[in-house]
């Protein structure tokens, strides 16, 4: 499942220090500087995935189940944001844990947990592995038959969404992800519809 600097807050690994060479006073000196954490501690940022117009995307461990995730992080122009700010930012972070939860099908991102953090929301994802369908698509175009396969696939997520009731909204290029062997998984339901709740 993707935005602005917070690379100050994450401590790169003393094992990848070894693994490039550091000095030993180089791998104290970064082990001595904090780790970012969410969740109070269950979430340990390993790095960061990506930022853009509403948030950051971090790569973390959920200590707790011993899984790496993903979090995106909701930012505001203003810092924090105001009442009707959050409260919207809230109502989409609800819509996607929803939609993800109602859907149950492997090609739809799944969703761990909701909390706010610094008075800003947060959501746990699955971490996927790969590129958005826009990336690929730099590449060139694709051949017909992976084109054909990836598409299917989307459309598999979708109709099994809509079979209980969602309505993605949002289906673009960047919110397809596709893995390894073409595995694709389509995310962000923020602004999806849901059957039997208010829009």
């Amino acid at each position: 499942m993707t935005r602005s600097g917070h690379s100050s807050d994450i401590d790169p690994s003393s094992e990848d220090a070894a693994s490039t060479g550091d000095s030993p006073s180089d791998q104290t000196t970064e082990a001595n500087q904090e780790i970012r954490t969410f969740g109070g501690g269950r979430y340990r940022v390993l790095a960061p995935l990506g930022a853009g117009g509403m948030g950051k995307v971090w790569r973390a461990l959920d200590t707790r189940m011993n899984r790496e995730v993903a979090i995106k992080e909701i930012y505001f122009r203003n810092g924090h944001g105001d009442d009707e700010e959050l409260a919207e930012a809230d109502r989409r972070m609800l819509t996607k844990a929803e939609a993800a939860a109602k859907s149950e099908h492997p090609s739809v991102v799944q969703v761990y947990d909701i909390f706010d953090e610094d008075e800003r929301p947060c959501l746990v994802m699955q971490l996927v592995e790969g590129r958005t369908l826009k990336e690929v698509l730099l590449d060139g175009p694709l051949e017909p038959v992976r084109a054909a396969r990836i598409g299917l696939r989307a459309l598999e997520a979708l109709e099994a969404a809509h079979g209980v009731g969602v309505l993605h909204r949002d289906v673009t290029p960047s919110n397809i992800m596709v893995g390894p062997e073409d595995k694709v998984v389509v995310m962000d339901f923020g602004i999806a519809r849901i059957e039997g709740a208010m829009s």
